[in-house]
């Protein structure tokens, strides 16, 4: 008998006992499965191959002595649940990042079920992970681009405005200081009119990028539309916005001229700052109203400047 037929045959004979069956399919199965028993801690008794390669394991002694730590990253609501359901051996699912023995993470698809097996005791579970880091990836890149503008990879429209609101109910609730800065390129149509838009697009391009580099990191950049960009800050008040104002202004200056062959256009922004609370505001709408006529008057004082509303210089 050849040692292929041999092997056939062992692989029969092991399939007519239960639970040798159920060795082999977990042994083989794609899904990274992880046997235990479950009582105060988690004590690995086997995690078949596709597990150890999933969490970056080099061996079952590896992965055994590590898991709990694992264990530990699930989100506390996740985990109560999970124990929950062990306890009263219900079935549980639920997707969760979690990290890897190699520094990385991975999300998951996470099952919690029961050991088939005559002899094992209501402590005694599987833990099924499905992959989904792949699927995962996808939904956040397929996020941003709905919440980003093409051209400059500003916030667009729907999603700083969105923010703006989130915002205002966070100072309402907590009683913070919120700014809202609205921010207009100028000379923007004469670029446009004189290189075409191509040259009008990298204008923008080059705004928007010169407005994240220039502001700080938790201001909230968007495109308000056409040549305008919305930007928000937390917790800060009127006065204070105008400092890192002032110091985008000084340092837009670098990037200000678009050069192409003889000619040259000088650009730069005319800016209007509205804050809460304030007499008046009520509003995302009211912050922006605001914004906007304080940056008309800036506009219509020459540019490259910036005030701050008051009722006084309400149109």
């Amino acid at each position: 008998m050849s040692k292929i037929n041999q092997r056939q045959n062992s692989i029969i004979h092991l399939l007519k006992t239960p639970e040798s069956s159920f060795r082999i399919l977990f042994e083989l199965a794609p899904v990274a499965l992880v046997e235990g028993v479950w009582s105060t801690s988690f004590q690995v008794l086997r995690a078949n191959p596709a597990a150890l390669s999933l969490f970056g394991a080099a061996s079952g002694a590896q992965f055994a002595s590590s898991f709990n730590a694992v264990l530990t990253k699930i989100p506390r609501k996740v985990l109560l649940e999970l124990l929950s359901a062990r306890v009263k051996r219900d079935l549980f699912e639920a997707e969760m990042r979690l990290p890897t023995l190699r520094r990385g993470f991975v999300y998951v698809f996470m099952r919690l079920a029961y050991m088939p097996l005559q002899h094992a005791g209501p402590q005694h579970v599987i833990l099924a992970f499905h992959d989904i880091t792949g699927r995962k990836r996808r939904e956040t890149l397929l996020k941003r681009l709905s919440q980003v503008d093409g051209l400059t990879q500003a916030l667009n429209q729907r999603t700083i405005l969105q923010r703006l609101d989130e915002e205002l109910s966070r100072a309402r609730r907590y009683q913070l200081d919120l700014s809202c800065i609205i921010f207009d390129l100028d000379n923007f149509k004469k670029v446009n009119d004189t290189f075409g838009h191509l040259w009008g697009d990298k204008c923008l391009k080059r705004a928007a990028q010169a407005l994240r580099d220039g502001l700080r990191k938790t201001d909230i950049v968007g495109r308000y539309g056409g040549d305008e960009f919305l930007v928000i800050l937390p917790e800060t008040k009127a006065d204070q916005a105008t400092i890192p104002v002032q110091r985008f202004l000084n340092s837009y200056e670098a990037c200000a001229v678009i050069k192409r062959q003889d000619k040259e256009i000088k650009t730069s922004f005319s800016i209007g700052i509205s804050s809460f609370p304030a007499a008046g505001v009520e509003s995302a709408r009211d912050l922006i109203k605001a914004a906007d006529e304080a940056l008309y008057l800036s506009k219509t004082s020459g540019g490259n400047r910036y005030h701050l509303y008051s009722p006084s210089i309400a149109m």
